[in-house]
C-alpha cells in the first residue's frame, strides 16, 4: 500500500468515524418533556399587530409577512380573555370586504390561524380587518391600519 493511499483511507475513517452511532432525530414517538424540549416547541406566532375587543371576545393578532400589495400575511388571532367567538373572518381591505375574500380562520377556543392575501392595489385606507361572530350570532368587525 502506497503512503498515499494509506493517507487517504486513513483521512476517510476520520472523517466517517465521528458520524458513526448518531442517531436521525425524529418527531414521531419522541417524549421529550424536559423544559427546553417544550421551549423550542412554542409557535413562532409572528409581530403583534393590535389587541381588539369584538363581541365580547378581547382579542391579540400577531403576523408574519409584509404588508405590501400581493404580499400574503399569516396571522395568529388569540383569545386573551371574554367569550368565545362562534366564528372568526379575516381579510384585507376595506371595512365593507366589498371585492375582497372574507377567509374563516381556523383552530380551537384560544387560538386560531388564517393567511389572507393583500389586494394588488394598497390604498391609505386599507386595512387588516377581523370579524367575529358570536353565540348568539352577532357580527361586528375591528381594523388594524397596517401603514
Amino acid at each position: 500500500m502506497t503512503p498515499m493511499t494509506r493517507l487517504l483511507l486513513v483521512a476517510t475513517f476520520a472523517t466517517i468515524l465521528p458520524f458513526t452511532g448518531c442517531e436521525q432525530a425524529s418527531d414521531e414517538g419522541g417524549n421529550d418533556s424536559s423544559p427546553v424540549a417544550e421551549e423550542q416547541k412554542a409557535p413562532d406566532l409572528g409581530r403583534p399587530l393590535g389587541t381588539m375587543n369584538i363581541e365580547g371576545s378581547n382579542l391579540q393578532v400577531h403576523g408574519k409577512g409584509v404588508f405590501r400589495a400581493g404580499a400574503r400575511l399569516e396571522l395568529t388571532i388569540q383569545l386573551v380573555d371574554g367569550a368565545t367567538p362562534s366564528s372568526i373572518h379575516a381579510w384585507v381591505g376595506p371595512r365593507s370586504g366589498k371585492d375582497v375574500e372574507k377567509i374563516r380562520a381556523e383552530g380551537d377556543d384560544r387560538s386560531w390561524r388564517v393567511n389572507v392575501d393583500v389586494p394588488g392595489t394598497v390604498t391609505d385606507t386599507t386595512m387588516l380587518w377581523i370579524e367575529v361572530e358570536g353565540k348568539d350570532g352577532k357580527q361586528d368587525s375591528r381594523g388594524i391600519r397596517m401603514r
